[in-house]
C-alpha cells in the first residue's frame, strides 16, 4: 500500500495551486462525443463478452476477430475530438475506459486465465492465505504479494479474479490521470494536459495487458518519471522527493529488474534538488550514473540461480526491438503492425522532439530522462554480453535483457508524451480541418496499431509459440491424479498443462534425492522439460521415460501429448509403441501415455 499512502500523504502536505481537473469546459459536443466514447466501449466490451473461450489458443486474435478493434477505432475518434475541445475531465475519464478496453482483451477472452506466470503468482497466493507463509519466500515479488493479500483477506475475492484485474485497472485508473496531470504542471494549458491523456494509449501496453510482478514494478516506475517531470521540467514540485523514493521502493518490492532503475532515477532526483554547488552534484551525479550502469548485471550476479558470468558478445547485435516495414499485402493489417510494431522507434523520435522544445525552458533536470535510458541502455549491452542465462530453456534466455531494453524505452515516454503533446497542439492551433482530420487519422491508426500488437499473434507477421490455458488441461490433471491414487508419479507436459496442475494441486509434491524436483516439469530450464521435448519432438522411448523416472526417484511417469503440439500425431503413435497404458482426455484434446519402472 506504499504508493497509495504516499500519495495521500503528499497531497496533505502540499500546497497545490488551481488543479487542472477544476479547469474544463461543457459544450454540448464535448457531451456528444463522450457519449460516442461510451457507445463504442459498450459495443466493444459486448462483442468481446460473446467470444470467450476456455479452448487452448496462441492468440486472442484467433477468438476475437480484429475487426472488433473498429470499436476502439470509434472510441479514440470520439476521444481525439473531446481532446481537441479541451475538456480535459471528460478527457481523462474517457482516456481511462479506453485503456482499460486497451488491456482488458485477453482477460476476457481468456476467462480461465492468460500466460503462465500469472497462475504461479495465484497458487502463491493461495498457499500463503491458507498457511499464512510459504518457503522459500519470494521476496522478489511481495510488492506485488501483499497488495493482493490485503484485497483478498478483507474482501474475500480469489486471487484469480485480484491478480486478472490488478494490473489493468491500476494501469487504466493511474496512468491518464498522472500524465495528464504531469503535462499540464509543465504547460498550464488545456489541450495539451488532455492529449497526454490520449498519449498513454501510445505507450507500450503489452506490460499492463495482465498481472505480473514486472508490470506492476513498470508502472511504479512510469508514475515516478511523470510525477517527477514537471520539477524537472518547469521548476514545479508535482511530487516530493520523497514520495518518489517510496515509490521506488515498491517498485523494487514487486520486482527489483524494473524497481532498481526507478530508484536510481530517484536518487537522481534528490541529488538534482539538493542545494548543493553545481560540482558536488556534478560529482554525485556521476558516481551514481556510473553505479547505475552496471547495477543489473552486478545484481544478477550476486541472486538467483544465474549468480555466473559468461561471454556472448554476439547477442548484442540482437539488442534492437524488432521493426517492421514490410508489406504482407494486406493494406490494414500492414498499416497496423507498421505503427504498432516500431512504436519503440516512434517514441524515440517523439522524445528528440519533446526535448527540442523543452530545451528553451531554464531547468534542465529532464536531461536526467535521456541519461537513465542511456545507462539502461549500457546494462543492455553488458547483460546480453556478459549474462549467463543457462538456467533457462534456450529460446527464454534473451527475455532479462530484452525487458532492460523495454525500459530503456520506457524512460524516454515522458519526453516521447511531451513531444506528442506540444507538436499535436501547435498543429491543432493552425484551426485547418484537413490538418486536423489528418492527424486524428494517424493518431487513430497509431493506438489501433498499437493495441494490436501489443497482444500475441499468429498470422502472416508474426508466430506466437505459446497456448492458453484450457479447460482440457485441468481435466487432464484431474485425469492423472485419479489414474495415479497413491502412487508416486511425475508428469512430462507442457507449460500450459504444468500452469493449471499448479494452479488445481498447488506446489507439492516435491522429488529426487534433494527434494527439489517438482512433480511436473517446471521450470522449463529444468532436466524434466528437457526431456519432454525429447519425448515430444523426437521419439518418445521407454529409456527417455526410465531417464526422467531416475532424475524424480519415482516408478511411473505420465506423458501428456496436447492435439495442438506441431508433433502431434507423430508423438501419439510412436509414443504408443512403447507405452505400458494410455488413456484420452476430452475427445482427443490430450494423450495420456503411461510409463511404469522396468524391475
Amino acid at each position: 500500500l506504499l504508493p497509495f499512502v504516499s500519495w495521500i500523504l503528499a497531497e496533505r502536505t502540499s500546497n497545490h495551486p488551481q488543479s487542472p481537473i477544476e479547469l474544463h469546459t461543457h459544450s454540448i459536443s464535448s457531451g456528444v462525443w463522450f457519449a460516442l466514447v461510451i457507445l463504442a466501449l459498450t459495443a466493444f466490451f459486448v462483442i468481446l463478452g460473446d467470444h470467450s473461450t476456455v479452448n487452448p489458443s496462441r492468440s486472442p486474435w484467433l477468438v476475437v476477430s480484429p475487426t472488433i478493434l473498429w470499436g476502439m477505432a470509434a472510441a479514440v475518434l470520439g476521444l481525439f475530438f473531446l481532446v481537441r475541445r479541451g475538456s480535459l475531465r471528460l478527457s481523462v475519464a474517457a482516456a481511462i475506459a479506453a485503456a482499460f478496453a486497451a488491456v482488458s482483451i485477453a482477460l476476457f477472452v481468456f476467462p480461465l486465465g492468460y500466460g503462465f506466470d500469472p497462475f504461479l503468482h495465484q497458487a502463491t497466493l493461495d498457499h500463503i492465505a491458507l498457511n499464512g507463509t510459504i518457503t522459500p519466500k519470494p521476496f522478489y515479488y511481495i510488492g506485488q504479494y501483499a497488495l493482493e493479500l490485503i484485497v483478498m483477506l478483507t474482501t474475500g475475492a480469489s486471487s484469480h479474479t485480484i491478480d486478472v484485474f490488478l494490473v489493468p485497472v491500476l494501469m487504466a485508473l493511474l496512468l491518464p490521470t498522472v500524465t495528464a496531470t504531469s503535462v499540464w504542471h509543465v504547460t498550464k494549458r488545456l489541450l495539451p494536459a488532455s492529449l497526454a491523456a490520449l498519449g498513454t494509449l501510445l505507450l507500450p501496453l503489452a506490460p499492463f495487458i495482465h498481472t505480473t510482478p514486472q508490470g506492476l514494478a513498470i508502472l511504479w516506475s512510469l508514475l515516478i518519471l511523470f510525477l517527477a517531470l514537471p520539477h524537472l521540467a518547469s521548476g514545479y514540485r508535482l511530487a516530493p522527493p520523497w514520495l518518489l523514493m517510496v515509490l521506488s521502493v515498491a517498485a523494487v518490492l514487486a520486482h527489483p529488474l524494473a524497481g532498481l532503475p526507478a530508484l536510481l532515477f530517484s536518487l537522481l532526483v534528490v541529488v538534482h534538488t539538493q542545494p548543493w554547488s553545481k560540482l558536488s552534484r556534478a560529482i554525485a551525479t556521476a558516481i551514481l550514473s556510473i553505479g547505475g550502469a552496471i547495477m543489473l548485471p552486478i545484481a544478477f550476479l550476486f541472486s538467483g540461480p544465474g549468480s555466473q558470468l559468461g561471454w556472448h558478445p554476439e547477442r548484442i547485435l540482437h539488442l534492437l526491438p524488432p521493426t517492421f516495414f514490410g508489406t504482407r499485402f494486406d493494406v490494414v493489417n500492414d498499416l497496423l503492425v507498421i505503427l504498432g510494431t516500431n512504436l519503440w522507434i516512434w517514441m524515440v523520435l517523439l522524445a528528440a522532439l519533446g526535448a527540442g522544445l523543452l530545451r528553451r525552458m531554464s531547468p534542465r533536470g529532464w536531461l536526467l530522462l535521456p541519461l537513465l535510458a542511456l545507462l539502461l541502455s549500457i546494462n543492455a549491452i553488458l547483460l546480453a554480453a556478459a549474462g549467463d542465462f543457462s538456467f533457462l530453456i534456450n529460446y527464454e534466455q534473451t527475455n532479462y535483457v530484452d525487458r532492460v531494453v523495454q525500459l530503456a524505452v520506457f524512460a524516454l515516454a515522458p519526453l516521447a508524451l511531451v513531444g506528442f503533446c506540444l507538436g499535436l497542439d501547435r498543429l491543432l492551433q493552425m484551426k485547418k480541418a484537413s490538418i486536423t482530420l489528418g492527424l486524428c487519422i494517424i493518431v487513430v491508426a497509431a493506438i489501433v496499431g498499437n493495441v494490436f500488437v501489443a497482444y500475441p499473434r499468429h498470422d502472416a507477421y508474426a508466430i506466437s509459440r505459446g497456448f492458453t490455458v484450457g479447460e482440457s488441461d485441468h481435466d487432464t490433471v484431474a485425469s492423472i491424479a485419479s489414474h495415479a491414487n497413491e502412487t508416486r508419479y511425475i508428469v512430462l507436459a507442457n507449460q500450459s498443462v504444468s500452469a493449471a496442475a499448479i494452479q488445481d494441486r498447488g506446489f507439492a509434491p516435491y522429488y529426487g534425492p534433494n527434494g527439489d524436483v517438482f512433480y511436473y516439469p517446471v521450470p522449463t530450464g529444468g532436466s524434466l522439460y528437457t526431456i519432454f521435448l525429447e519425448m515430444i519432438e523426437s521419439v518418445a522411448t521407454r529409456e527417455l521415460a526410465a531417464r526422467a523416472m531416475d532424475v524424480a526417484g519415482v516408478d511411473r511417469v505420465y506423458f501428456v501429448v496436447n492435439d495442438y503440439w506441431w508433433s502431434a500425431e507423430q508423438a501419439i503413435e510412436r509414443a504408443k509403441l512403447s507405452a505400458d497404458d494410455w488413456f484420452v482426455v476430452n475427445d482427443g484434446a490430450t494423450w495420456v501415455f503411461v510409463y511404469e519402472r522396468q524391475n
